[in-house]
């Protein structure tokens, strides 16, 4: 499957893309230790989503921005956000985010 898709109802640590998502950072050799997923919804710019934060064994931290199409639209790494060029292929996304 090359696109997660994450079901924003259902947005929770235990949801399959989530799953999914830290076994594609621990592939690219980023060890995911905690997921966490606030029930909150926010809005910024007229975009409503939710955040997935995923903490890594180095105490890293990424933040998934999470549209209620299922999409990611906005990744933060330690706080800051990080350009994406490979929006549409999540594998490589993952792999520009752990090499940052």
């Amino acid at each position: 499957m090359k696109n997660l898709l994450f079901s924003f109802e259902d947005l929770s640590a235990k949801d399959k893309a989530a799953k999914q998502a830290g076994r594609f950072f621990s592939r690219a050799g980023a060890n995911v230790v905690q997921q966490d997923v606030p029930a909150t919804v926010k809005r910024s710019s007229g975009i409503t989503y939710r955040e997935m934060t995923l903490t890594f064994a180095d105490s890293q931290q990424v933040v998934l921005r999470i549209k209620q199409s299922g999409d990611i639209f906005q990744v933060l790494v330690n706080g800051k956000a990080l350009p994406i060029k490979n929006q549409d292929d999540h594998v490589k996304a993952i792999a520009e985010i752990v090499q940052a």
